[in-house]
């Protein structure tokens, strides 16, 4: 309903001739381009019949007569404006006597993009790797200062829309590209009206490939006893870079591949062969080597006097499971328990044989010579060997491998399991009967479970 002052306007504007007042046009004093606006008009017919009303709207779309409207009542058109400008909207009205009225007061507003401010060039690092991520940010402003969201277009995909952050507030996100090449990062915005602006300027940024990387960490191990298993980090490698196993036999001066892998590990079977391995990272004509080996190549204690039981003290062995080296000790002391996985013995109160053992240190209270006291002694295991001390060691079964066995001969090779699971391998040979001791030489495998021993000082002659 119009306002009394805003009626007695428009009937102070009808004409004598019969024709309609000039309208009234209301609206909004701005829009931006897309929006639809609302805009009123009202006029007054002098004989009190329809109007229909004409709009111009400034923007050279060819203006239209609406369908009619009771005199003084108001009239609403929408309109939508494409373009951004300075635009003037009149309106003229005609009775059903096809009489004319004046044209309006011009209504003078302003179409202004009214969402986000089209953002500056992204920030970021003009230079990547492959598969690496980066990340890029932008200032995100609003016309209104209301919140907005971002879209970076990274130049070989589109990212998801961010969450909406405050106006004149800093976003980032983040990309990793998965090829070489230029690539031009630009980023628009957005408002929870919906409302986009222009995309940014582009940056550049090239994508190469990372930087080749030694693998790191090398660690061996063994699978059922006669095949080596090494395994490594990647030490800051892609999941494009493989890997390349090296193997340096025994008396060999060079390495040689044997195996190429993608992942973390690989196995080798050496046909009994010990020796030393190291792992290369390669991308096409690249590659880097480790700069660590690793050696499955027994540890070798040269000869010492291990006395009988009742002859000496020095009367037990052992070996440092970590470095491989022996250690002697006594099987009267229990402070040495830990130190010994065998001992030399006669099985009687004596040192003179005839016969000699070599005896795990746990049966060492069972004794006939009856000196060793209780005590943690170690339940190693042992059993002789027939055939080439170069060949695996046997396995380890409970039957098989002895308390006590034999060693009266000129040299006896003895096979050793220990506690933690190491094999060794013992040459015991010239045992003195006078004096009551043997000569011993050892090879010690520092891997669990691995039963390669081949070894390149020769037994005793």
């Amino acid at each position: 309903m119009l306002l009394p002052f805003l009626v007695l306007a428009i009937a102070a504007g009808c004409h004598k001739d019969g024709r309609p007042s000039a309208p009234s046009v209301f609206g909004p004093d701005e829009g931006q381009p897309g929006e639809t606006l609302l805009f009123q008009t009202v006029a007054r017919d002098p004989q009190g019949g329809n109007l229909s009303y004409r709009f111009d709207w400034g923007d050279g779309t060819t203006p239209v007569w609406t369908p009619e409207l009771g005199s003084g009542d108001t009239f609403r058109m929408a309109h939508v404006y494409l373009d951004t400008g300075e635009y003037a909207v009149a309106v003229n009205c005609r009775n059903e006597a096809r009489l004319e009225s004046d044209w309006s007061t011009p209504l003078q507003f302003s179409v202004t993009f009214l969402g986000p401010v089209t953002p500056a060039s992204p920030l970021g690092p003009t230079q990547g790797f492959m598969d690496s991520v980066l990340d890029f940010f932008c200032v995100a402003w609003h016309v209104r200062g209301e919140s907005v969201a971002a879209q970076f277009d990274w130049g070989d995909t589109f990212g998801n829309w961010t969450g909406y952050t405050a106006s004149g507030a800093t976003i980032k996100d983040g990309h990793r590209y998965h090829d070489i090449g230029e690539f031009a990062v630009r980023v628009h915005t957005r408002d929870q009206a919906g409302n986009v602006s222009p995309w940014s300027s582009a940056t550049a940024v090239s994508i190469g490939l990372p930087p080749l990387h030694p693998p790191q960490n090398l660690r061996i191990s063994t699978i059922g006893g006669m095949q080596v298993k090494i395994g490594w980090d990647a030490g800051g490698n892609e999941d494009s870079v493989r890997y390349a196993l090296w193997f340096r036999p025994l008396n060999d001066t060079g390495f040689f591949e044997v195996a190429e892998v993608a992942g973390r590990h690989a196995n080798h079977e050496p046909l009994g062969a010990t020796g030393r391995y190291t792992v290369s990272a390669r991308r096409n004509s690249e590659e880097i080597f480790a700069a660590e080996t690793l050696s499955t190549i027994p540890v070798f204690s040269d000869t010492v006097v291990v006395y009988e039981l009742n002859a000496d003290s020095v009367s037990g062995y052992g070996w440092d499971s970590l470095s491989g080296a022996n250690r002697l000790g006594s099987m009267l002391d229990t402070a040495d328990a830990g130190l010994i996985d065998w001992y030399f013995t006669d099985l009687s109160p004596g040192y003179a044989g005839p016969g000699y053992y070599l005896a795990s240190a746990q049966f060492g209270q069972e004794d006939p010579g009856g000196v060793v006291p209780p005590g943690p002694w170690r339940p190693t295991r042992l059993t002789v060997v027939m055939g080439d001390i170069q060949d695996p060691l046997p396995e380890y079964d409970s039957l098989y491998y002895q308390r006590v066995v034999d060693a009266s001969s000129p040299q006896t090779n003895v096979a050793v399991y220990t506690a933690e699971g190491h094999y060794a391998l013992v040459s015991a040979y010239d045992p003195n009967r006078g004096d009551g001791f043997v000569r011993v030489l050892s090879w010690f495998q520092t891997i669990p479970g691995l039963r390669l021993i081949q070894h390149p000082k020769p037994s005793p002659e």
